[in-house]
Order: structure tokens, then sequence, then C-alpha cells
């Protein structure tokens, strides 16, 4: 397709308007099915379908026969004719089985533009998170999300619509709760229910939403016998005592920590009190306010799989708001062509196309309209906005939304280039040896299952693949010493392979990391355990002295423990990198020491390579973690680079100094022949400084 037909398929996969009473033909948010009826042609819930066979035929007897069970609200008829009555049951099941119908038939909500009180149809993004909430529903699983938001995209309005509808049409007694960061927050998401019940049509069975037991944070839908309470992060134990179906997390980025209390903790218990079992419902959403957080973690840990959580993100360009089209009637609504698309407000969009810069075709990439990439140009120049303040408050994808400060090291952009090639492990758990420690650990080295979060082994490459060629120099192992407590920097055994260096255009690329908590012997060991299981590799340990300026994280580790760690294993793995030290008496020749030797100068020149390398793609990561760290990385007040606070930088460490070692001082590596294998020497590598 052209530039110009992809932007209007866009127009119309972000925008298109339908009539919600016919229903979706896309079938977004539940597998829908065509029947004819009356004339006309409906989407119906397949489930609904399948419920009332005869609706395949375009009859109505189906309903003849349904009682007051399928729709326990339902009240007198008010015509007498079978027609109208077997219509009119068809609506209210179909109440039911359609949350797209219900939200437009019964469901009113302020328009952002006009302020009028409008039927509310589900936007683009609202339509996703229905259809997460619908799929697990549908597949009898519990409902759990986690929503990363683009803002104003209406995510809490849906959630909180959703939630209703369960407690209306699926199940009694099903009691939730609404908690923010501060209790007024809570009640204003609350007060669009009541919002709801007060103008609730007149032509279904109408709900009452009434006190609760003198509780001025509950309300109690009568018919249903349903609560529906609020509460804040800053006082939420009143919640202890209830027993709630569904949770609404609002803001969870922003809850604070305190010495008695961690967000996490918070979020604990109130998952404890919603069992877990089919129609239950638990989500959390917020804006994302940086990396790090709890809300990051879990984030995280959702895209990867690891969580009981589906993640669901919405960008800036999916909202009508952010682009720019021509407005009619005083500017309180967006003029639409006979497809029923916005009208665009750009002159010559093919000319505006190929004048995007680079972020602009970044921004393209990701989905966005030419609409809106205008908008978000002509925003940024006339608020005077930083690229930062843009993608903190419009984001076009998660890595965007979960950036940290302006004064960040490494290119955001780079960094989410750069996390296109991280994945899950090809396994994770440990090698071992003979051994624990001593020269027999270094003896029959193979794999285990067996690991903790404090000594664990991800791999990503094997050394023993037999597709590989024999290459020499292959392998890099760069270890970084931490400390032994539990908020202390994390040990860290980074593998790298240079085997795609053997192409002009190859890259150095992860192949494994070790990361834990262990005694400083058995660190040294399980280093050299690494390092000889790929081929001998390089050892490169990092020396960590006062020089730097990181002497206060030394001192919180527990001071410089590289000397422990070498004089544990030198006697018995001899490939470890060695630098070249200038004599202690003028005249006498360079002496060798091993070790990379960290100070303010070689920490900037690793970082500074590994920066260049990023950005000219010559280094491919795999483990998240490492950009996780690149992103929080920044330059501090003092010119100094660290983590944020709160937050580690040992992987990255390890991976600046893999890529400068590997760019400015070994050898290229070298397909070998079969005549050409030779055992190692003992001279390790030698730096030039």
């Amino acid at each position: 397709m052209t530039p110009l037909e992809t932007n209007r398929q866009r127009l119309r996969t972000y925008f298109r308007q339908y009539d919600p009473a016919i229903g979706d033909p896309e079938a977004q948010v539940v597998p829908r099915t065509t029947i004819h009826l009356r004339g006309y042609d409906f989407h119906l819930p397949t489930t609904m379908v399948k419920r009332y066979p005869s609706l395949q035929e375009g009859s109505l007897t189906s309903f003849s026969c349904v009682n007051g069970d399928e729709n326990p609200t339902r009240g007198p008829d008010a015509n007498v004719t079978m027609d109208s009555v077997l219509e009119k049951r068809l609506m209210q099941i179909r109440l039911r089985h359609d949350f797209e119908y219900w939200c437009y038939k019964c469901v009113k909500i302020q328009d952002k533009l006009s302020k009028q009180l409008i039927p509310f149809r589900l936007n683009y993004g609202q339509r996703l998170a229905a259809h997460a909430y619908e799929t697990q529903r549908l597949e009898g699983c519990p409902i759990r999300v986690i929503i990363c938001k683009a803002r104003q995209w209406g995510g809490s309005t849906v959630t909180q619509m959703y939630m209703l509808w369960l407690q209306l049409y699926h199940y009694k007694r099903w009691h939730s709760a609404i908690v923010s960061q501060f209790k007024n927050q809570a009640i204003n998401i609350r007060s669009m229910l009541s919002q709801v019940i007060s103008n609730y049509p007149t032509c279904v069975p109408r709900f009452h939403l009434s006190g609760f037991e003198n509780l001025s944070n509950t309300k109690y839908i009568v018919e249903r016998e349903c609560k529906i309470q609020v509460s804040s992060a800053e006082t939420p134990d009143a919640l202890r005592s209830f027993d709630f179906s569904m949770l609404h997390l609002s803001e969870v980025g922003l809850w604070k920590s305190t010495p008695a209390r961690s967000a996490d903790d918070l979020v604990q218990a109130l998952y404890s009190t919603v069992p877990y079992v089919n129609g239950t419902f638990i989500v959390m959403e917020s804006t994302a306010k940086g990396i790090g957080t709890f809300f990051h973690k879990n984030w995280l840990a959702a895209e990867e799989g690891d969580s009981l959580l589906q993640p669901l993100f919405v960008p800036w360009f999916a909202l009508e708001l952010y682009a720019k089209f021509r407005h009619e009637n005083g500017g309180q609504t967006i003029a639409r062509d006979e497809e029923g698309l916005p009208v665009s407000a750009l002159d010559n969009p093919e000319k505006f196309f190929h004048s995007l810069n680079d972020y602009q075709k970044a921004q393209w990439e990701q989905g966005a309209t030419l609409e809106g990439i205008a908008w978000y140009a002509e925003t940024q120049r006339g608020q005077q906005y930083s690229d930062y303040v843009m993608r903190s408050e419009y984001p076009g994808t998660p890595s965007e939304a979960f950036q940290t400060k302006s004064n960040r090291y490494y290119d955001a952009l780079q960094v989410e280039n750069c996390r296109k090639n991280c994945h899950q492990p090809i396994f994770t758990g440990n090698l071992r040896g003979d051994a624990e420690k001593g020269e027999a650990s270094l003896h029959h080295l193979q794999l285990t299952d067996r690991h903790s979060p404090n000594d664990e082994l991800q791999i990503w490459i094997r050394p023993d693949d037999p597709n590989k060629a024999s290459i020499s120099d292959r392998f890099l192992v760069v270890t970084d010493i931490g400390g032994l407590g539990p908020k202390a920097d994390w040990s860290v055994i980074s593998v790298f392979d240079r085997q795609s260096l053997t192409r002009p255009d190859g890259t150095l690329e992860r192949a494994a990391t070790w990361r834990g908590h262990i005694d400083h012997d058995l660190l040294a060991w399980k280093a050299a355990q690494i390092a000889k299981w790929y081929d001998n590799a390089l050892l490169v340990i990092e020396s960590n002295t006062l020089e730097t300026k990181d002497a206060t994280r030394i001192t919180e580790n527990g001071a410089d423990h590289f000397f422990t760690v070498i004089d544990e294993i030198a006697p018995f793995y001899s490939n470890l990198y060695m630098r070249s030290c200038a004599p202690e008496v003028a005249g006498d020749p360079p002496t060798k020491r091993y070790g990379w030797h960290t100070n303010v100068r070689t920490k900037y020149l690793a970082y500074d390579q590994s920066r260049a390398s990023l950005r000219d793609n010559e280094f491919t990561e795999h483990d998240h973690r490492c950009c996780d760290e690149m992103d929080w990385l920044e330059i501090k007040p003092n010119g100094s680079i660290g983590a944020i606070v709160g937050q580690h930088d040992d992987i990255i460490d390890t991976t600046a100094i893999a890529l400068y070692i590997s760019t400015r001082e070994m050898a290229p590596p070298k397909i070998r022949l079969p005549h050409q294998h030779k055992p190692r020497n003992n001279s390790g590598g030698i730096a030039s400084f």
C-alpha cells in the first residue's frame, strides 16, 4: 500500500464508527455471528447465537419460552403483541451477552468536547480493554489485566463499566472495590456508576444505588445485593474485613511506599481478598511514572508471560483528541466523511509524509497516523515541551511510557530498538562441577535446573551448539563483584558471543547472564566455571577502587573483594584478563596486573563505547534486565554515571566493559580450521593501560 492508503487504513482501525445496536462487524471485542432479522443484518455475540439457535434462521421463537431466570430483573412488558414481547426479550437478553451493546444502550457519559451526556460508544482503546476482559471471562478464567495508560483514552471508564455490567447481569453479591492513590480519586471513579444508574433508560428494568450500613465509603446495588467500596492507597486497612470479587486498582504507579508499607505489600494484601475463581476481576492500571517502580516490575513480568496479569497498552495516536482533524459545530464535534472517518486537517498529507524527521518516521513505524504526527509536532512546538515531557505525556510504546528522567545516559529510542531482540532464555538454572569450589569445581561441568533468585544462570546461546563453527577468541566473560545483602549490588557474570564479528556487519551478542548474592570465594569459582564452559573464554574481573566516584557504593558492598576472587582462581584458570600498568619506578618496564581497573577515566571509556555501539547497532542484547538498567542509567549532577536512586547498574556495567574490551583490545575472532586448534597459553588478555 502507498503511505496514504496505509494512513487511511489506520484511520479506519482507530476511529471507525459503527452502530452498536447492529453490532461491530469486525468482532473486535467478542466473536460475533451475522444473522438476518427483521430485514437487517445483526452482528450478535456468537455465545448468544449458540444459546438461541433459532436466531440463525432469523426467528425469535427461541425467546417464546424464556422465563425470568434469564434476566432476573425483567419487569412487565408494556405492549401486548407477541412480536413486541419477543423483541423486548431479545433486547434484554442481549444486554447480558453483549457488553458493547449494553454500553451504548444503557450507559450515558460526558462527551469530552461538547460536555453533553451521550451514549457510551467504545473507542479503539476501550474495545481493546473490553476484548481482554471478555476473552478471559468467556474462557472461564479469572480476569486479570494490567493497563499502562496513555492519557485520556477512558481506561478507568471502560473498566468501571465492565465491573458494573458483571454485577448487574452476571453475578449477585459480587462485591467490588476501587482503590486509588487518594480517596477522592476513587470516589470520582465511583461517581460514574452513580451517574449511570441515575440515568438508566426507562425501557429496561432499572436498578437502584443506595448507602450501606451508614458506611460513607460503600454503596449498594439493591436489586443485585452488590457492594461497591472505595478506598485509598494511604488508608487501605478498611478493606481487609470485606469479601471482594473485583478490584480496580487505579494509578498504582503513583502509590507511595513508606517504611511501614510498600506498594508491593499493599497490592498483595488486596489481592488476597479476591479468590482465584472464574469471574473474579482484578485490573491494575496507571500512567507509567518512571521505571523500577512496583508497577513497572509488574508490567515487565506481564510482558514476559511471568504473571497472571495480561498487559494492555494503548498509544496516544489511537485517540481522536490527539490528531489534526477538522471540527464543526463550533469545535464540539469532529467532521466525518461519507465512510464515517474523521476529515483530515492536513493540506497536503503526501508532502507531509515525505517531510518526516527521524523521530516522526519512528512514530509512523509505531503505527501513528499522519494527522496524529502533525498534532504531536504542533503540540510540542506550541507548548515548548521537551522530548522527554512529550514522550512521558504521550507515549507511543510502553518503553516511552516507562522512560526515566531527562538526564538519561542512553537514548530512549536506541534502548527501545535494543529491546526488540530481548526474549526468554533457552535455559534457566545453574552450572555445576564435581565440587562447589576448588580445582574439582572445574571438572565435569554440566547444567542443572537447581537455582534460586540469589544464584541463577540464564542462557541464550550455548557454547556447544553443533551448528556453530569453531571460532578463535569467540567468548568473553565479564564479572562484576557485588555485595551479599539483599539491598546490596548484585554480583554479575555476563557472557558475550563474538562469533558474528567475523563478518563486517557483525555484533557482540549476549550469550548468558549469571546474577546473585553469594560469598565472594564461591563467586570466583562460579566465574571460572562459566568461563571454562564457554570454550575457556577470556575472563575479565572488574576491580573497583576508591579512585572511582562509586566509593560510597563500594563501601556499602563491604569494600573491594577483587583480590579475594583473583587469589581463589588464578592458579587454576589461566585465561584471565590482565592490564598494563605504569611502573612505580621511572625507567622500569610496565607491569601487568589482573583485572579491569575501574576509575573515572576507564568507566567513561567503557560507557562511551557502549553508547556508540548501541547507536551503531553493534550490540545484540537478549536480557531485558540489561535494557532496564540502560533505561534508568543517568548522568548525576556531579557528572558521574549511575542508576537512578533505588536501582542497580551491575549488568550494564559488565556490558559496557565487554563492549570496550571486545572492540578495542581483543583480536578479531576467526574461523578455526581443524589443524589450527592449539591449547591456550597462560598470558591472558593485555590491556593498553
